[in-house]
């Protein structure tokens, strides 16, 4: 039968990838190119014989690993530092817009979570703020009495022949404000105290 191929092949077929001695194949080199296969990367070709290719390759993943992760951490705290900007933003806007009687009320509140914050022991909140009345600092104690008494008055008094609710006077407002505003620096300067 007939065959296609040759069983015979010559030395030229078997190097074709080689230069030819005379330096008939149009180089200006004389010297035979080695053999780069195309997967192999430039940098492994260049660094020989190293074997740096696992380690690196792990150095990359635990690189982008701990940049996600600061990423992850740095939208944590810009979300953590945006919602406290926020709420502060709608407690300023809403005690405003709030009557002398709700100023009155926001403040006494807030007085208590200040003596919440600066107690070691622990406020048992029962709904009655003689509860806290123990645990305020003794230069404030007489001023703390006295804007609980007003809350009372405004919060659960009897209401006037007019029908109104008890009323607040603006110098009970602003003593409560001041009071707040006093042991808010306080509580400050108590936990920066902690803190060192």
């Amino acid at each position: 039968g007939f065959e296609p191929t040759s069983g015979m092949s010559t030395s030229r077929e078997r190097t074709w990838h080689r230069e030819s001695s005379s330096g008939k194949a149009g180089s200006a080199s004389k010297s035979a190119a080695p053999y780069i296969p195309a997967n192999i990367p430039s940098q492994a070709v260049a660094d020989g014989d190293k074997d740096t290719g696992p380690v690196k390759g792990d150095m990359n993943s635990l690189m982008k690993a701990l940049r996600i992760a600061l990423i992850i951490a740095l939208a944590v705290v810009l979300m953590a530092a945006l919602l406290t900007a926020v709420a502060r933003l709608y407690k300023a806007l809403r005690y405003k817009r709030a009557s002398e009687r709700e100023k009155l009320i926001m403040d006494v509140e807030d007085i208590t979570g200040i003596i919440r914050s600066i107690s070691s022991k622990g406020v048992t909140d029962r709904g009655v703020l003689s509860d806290y009345e123990p645990f305020v600092p003794e230069r404030f104690r007489d001023r703390v009495s006295g804007a609980f008494d007003i809350y009372y008055r405004i919060k659960y008094g009897r209401r006037a022949a007019s029908g109104e609710a008890p009323g607040v006077t603006l110098k009970e407002v602003a003593d409560t404000r001041t009071l707040r505003e006093l042991m808010h620096k306080e509580y400050r300067r108590l936990w920066s105290s902690k803190n060192r």
